[in-house]
C-alpha cells in the first residue's frame, strides 16, 4: 500500500499539481504586497532622562538599518520641555511647536506618565516608558505601518531666506473620502537639524501646520504653504524639512496618511489632479426618408480550377498515424515494484 501511495504522488508531481498538495507555498516575490508608505516616527525626550539616554542610540541605529533595507522612515526627536524652562540651564526655551505634536500623542495615549513618549504615524502606534529591548519595541511600531497603503501623495519643496524657510506642499488625496477641516485634516511641516542636541541625531527645531481647506476630495490635489523659522544657534547646513499629512479618526485620535522629505528649490510644475473622464455620447444618425435599395451585385462566372497534381495514393498495408500530445507514463519497472512483482 505504501508503494502505491509513492507512485500516486509521483504521478501528481508529473502532472504539475503535486506541489500544491504537498503544501509548497508561492515565492515571496509572488505573495508580497508592496506599499509606498513613508513612516513618521516621533520621540519626546528630555536631557535628564535615563530611559531616553538608552533609547536614543538605538533610534539612530534603526534609521541606518531601515535606509539600507530600502524602507522609508523619518525619525525625529522633540524636546519634551518645549515652551518651558531648560532644567539644565534654567533658561526659557523658545516654543518651536512640538507641544502641538505632544497634544496629538495625548489623544492616543492619555495614560502616559513616563518618558520617553513615542508614536508612529501620529498615534497609530504608541509607547511610553522604559523597554528591555528598544530595537524590538521600535520595530514593532514601525514595521506594521510600512505595510499599510498610503492615504495621500506628497510632493514638497522649500526655499530659504535667512533664518526662514518657505514650504510648498502639493497633497493628493488617495483615499475614498474627502479630507476636511471639520475632521482636522492638516498638513504639517517639521524643521529638523541632523545633529545630536539631546539624545538622537534628528532634533526638531520648528513645527507648523495648516488645515486642509477647502475640502480635498478623492484624487484631488491641493497646494499648501507654510513658513518655518529656525532657532538661535541652529546649524542650517545640517537642516532638512519633512512634511506630514494626518487626520482625526472616528475614535478621536489622529492617523497619518503619508510623510515625505521636501526638496530644496522652487516647484518645477504644479501636479495636476486626476480627473475622471466624462462620458461622451455617441452621435446618432437620423434615418433617411424613403426606402433604400440594396446594391445589386452581378454574379461573375468562375471557371473550375483543375487540380495541378493528382493526390498521392497511400501504399497498401501502411497505416497513417496522427501525432498526439506526448503522454506521461511511468517506467514498467516502477509499476512492477509498486505492485510487488
Amino acid at each position: 500500500m505504501r508503494r502505491l501511495l509513492v507512485v500516486c504522488v509521483l504521478v501528481l508531481c508529473a502532472l504539475g499539481i503535486g506541489s500544491q498538495l504537498l503544501g509548497v507555498a508561492d515565492s515571496p516575490a509572488q505573495a508580497q504586497v508592496t506599499a509606498n508608505r513613508c513612516v513618521f516616527f516621533e520621540s519626546f525626550m528630555r536631557q535628564e532622562c535615563g530611559n531616553c539616554g538608552s533609547a536614543g542610540p538605538v533610534v539612530d541605529q534603526l534609521e541606518v538599518q531601515y535606509a539600507r533595507e530600502g524602507k522609508k522612515v523619518i525619525f525625529v526627536e522633540h524636546n519634551n520641555d518645549d515652551c518651558g524652562t531648560n532644567p539644565a540651564s534654567g533658561a526659557k526655551q523658545p516654543c518651536v511647536g512640538s507641544a502641538q505634536r505632544k497634544q496629538i500623542y495625548a489623544l492616543a495615549r492619555p495614560d502616559a506618565r513616563v518618558l520617553p513618549l513615542m508614536m508612529a504615524d501620529s498615534g497609530s502606534k504608541t509607547h511610553w516608558g522604559a523597554s528591555n529591548d528598544w530595537s524590538r519595541q521600535i520595530r514593532s511600531m514601525v514595521d506594521p505601518e510600512l505595510r499599510r497603503l498610503e492615504g495621500a501623495d506628497i510632493q514638497a519643496y522649500y526655499t530659504r531666506t535667512g533664518n526662514t524657510a518657505r514650504v510648498v506642499a502639493f497633497v493628493t488625496n488617495k483615499g475614498d473620502t474627502a479630507l476636511t477641516a471639520a475632521d482636522r485634516a492638516q498638513v504639517w511641516a517639521f524643521l529638523i537639524e541632523d545633529s545630536k542636541v539631546v539624545h538622537t541625531n534628528h532634533y526638531v527645531r520648528g513645527v507648523k501646520s495648516v488645515l486642509i481647506s477647502p475640502d480635498l476630495g478623492p484624487n484631488e490635489t491641493g497646494r499648501y504653504e507654510l513658513e518655518l523659522t529656525g532657532t538661535p544657534g541652529m546649524n542650517w547646513s545640517r537642516a532638512r524639512i519633512a512634511v506630514l499629512v494626518d487626520v482625526r479618526t472616528a475614535e478621536g485620535k489622529f492617523d497619518a496618511l503619508q510623510a515625505a522629505i521636501a526638496m530644496q528649490g522652487e516647484p518645477t510644475a504644479t501636479p495636476e489632479p486626476t480627473e475622471e473622464p466624462e462620458p461622451t455620447e455617441e452621435p446618432t444618425e437620423e434615418p433617411t426618408e424613403g426606402p433604400t435599395e440594396e446594391p445589386t451585385v452581378e454574379p461573375t462566372e468562375t471557371e473550375p480550377v483543375e487540380p495541378t497534381e493528382e493526390p498521392t495514393p497511400v501504399p497498401t498495408g501502411e497505416v497513417t498515424v496522427t501525432p498526439e500530445q506526448p503522454a506521461i507514463f511511468l517506467p514498467i519497472a516502477l509499476l512492477n515494484w509498486a505492485f510487488g512483482q
